[in-house]
């Protein structure tokens, strides 16, 4: 099948997929439902796109294993964080939507996001498409320790912060302890490393320099829009997330700091 039908179907998928999720929180009203759509939605556009082009080789059955267990443990994360509360990015969509949230959330939230899904997906779609691959080269031994540095790196970041609120319920505290040392933001690190892994994955297929686009949009959704920005707005007010942010790198860590503190 050629891409531009792949894509559209992709595409298709997506939209539908995200559009269970919005009827499923109609009855739940709970936008971060719409995070779980996202983590789990990448496995599903790709796995469709696996079995419509009859995909088999070792690149596409390796994107499907680092898609599988990054959508699962990144649901679970979400499922446990916000099961009893509301994330406060959508907090935030609520007020601004008004009385009509749950309506005006349909396209503004979840179509939206299904569309950025397939864009970001895009190098992993690709690999599904006329490119065969029989064969283990360095280049997937490469991506592959590339994206498992990634998914450590996302996974432990998570449960650091995760178990730190637990025990530390002040708002005003802030996590500077173990990944949280060497970059403000390491669980988005842990993204981009993932995402960079994948488009390495299919450089030898014809046209994976369309796949660039996938790392560059999930790095400057989560260094400019939804990510960062939104996290640090939040925490303005705190003279001590300030002086954090004034010797703590945003998301790329000081490796001289890291070298410096290993126990040699």
């Amino acid at each position: 099948m050629q891409y531009l039908a792949s894509f559209t179907i992709a595409l298709l998928t997506s939209i539908v997929y995200f559009t269970v999720f919005w009827f499923i929180t109609t009855k739940l009203k709970k936008l971060w439902l719409a995070d779980v759509a996202w983590s789990t939605g990448f496995f599903v556009v790709y796995f469709i796109s696996y079995l419509i082009n009859k995909s088999g080789g070792i690149v596409q059955n390796l994107i499907l294993l680092m898609l599988l267990f990054w959508g699962i443990r990144l649901a679970t994360y979400l499922v446990i964080r916000n099961y009893n509360k509301e994330d406060f990015r959508y907090e935030k969509l609520k007020n601004k939507f008004g009385t009509k949230w749950l309506n005006r959330s349909y396209l503004g939230v979840f179509v939206i996001q299904a569309i950025i899904l397939v864009v970001v997906n895009s190098a992993a779609i690709i690999a599904t498409v006329n490119f065969k691959s029989e064969s283990i080269t360095t280049l997937n031994y490469i991506a592959a320790v590339l994206w498992l540095v990634g998914f450590l790196v996302e996974s432990i970041a998570d449960l650091q912060l995760y178990k730190f609120k637990q025990t530390t319920p002040d708002s005003e505290k802030v996590m500077k302890k173990g990944l949280w040392k060497y970059t403000r933001h390491p669980n988005y690190l842990g993204e981009i490393i993932m995402w960079s892994s994948i488009l390495i994955l299919i450089i030898p297929s014809r046209y994976w320099y369309i796949g660039i686009i996938s790392p560059i949009v999930i790095t400057l959704f989560l260094l400019k829009f939804t990510g960062i920005n939104l996290v640090e707005n939040r925490r303005k007010e705190s003279l001590e997330y300030q002086e954090y942010k004034s010797i703590t790198p945003k998301i790329f860590p000081n490796f001289k700091q890291i070298l410096k503190d290993l126990p040699l």
